[in-house]
């Protein structure tokens, strides 16, 4: 496994690369489909975007080779989420996300709110637990305009596929 990221809560990312809306903080969900985890992680994260429609903006960075309309049909994907295709990692490793699947969440000041994988604590998150995942628990303290709530390492350290 790489080494945990040097990004803390609070730190600035710039976002050069991705052309998006800056209006409403920015949750991005990095995804490779050789990773089972990032699959899962994926098919779940639709619940999430339904739950907080109007908090985040959202955007998928795909490490994948699947293309942005197979990646849609596949995982059911709302068109209000972006698509940025990262095969070679390059904005991944950018972003110091060593493993998928992971997420970030961007403030409107383009600040690190958040930065961890799908787990409640106890494990990687199903469709009935996806709500009391770290990225979902994140969610709910920004929809509440609250400060970033604290996480156990565990919560937050990276799991799942190294990214290659």
């Amino acid at each position: 496994m790489k080494e945990q990221s040097s990004l803390k809560v609070g730190d600035k990312i710039l976002l050069a690369d991705i052309k998006t809306d800056i209006s409403k903080p920015l949750y991005i969900h990095f995804f490779d489909e050789r990773c089972v985890d990032s699959k899962v992680s994926l098919e779940h994260l639709p619940l999430i975007i339904d739950k907080y429609p109007e908090t985040c903006n959202y955007m998928i960075i795909n490490g994948s080779s699947l293309t942005e309309r197979d990646l849609r049909k596949a995982y059911q994907l709302p068109e209000s989420v972006s698509i940025f295709q990262d095969s070679n990692f390059e904005l991944t490793q950018q972003l110091n996300v060593p493993t998928t699947p992971h997420a970030l969440i961007i403030d409107r000041n383009q600040s690190l709110y958040f930065t961890g994988n799908y787990s409640d604590g106890s494990g990687l998150c199903s469709a009935t637990t996806i709500y009391s995942s770290a990225p979902a628990v994140a969610l709910r303290f920004l929809a509440s305009n609250n400060q970033p709530p604290l996480f156990t390492n565990y919560q937050v350290s990276f799991t799942g596929c190294p990214i290659n």
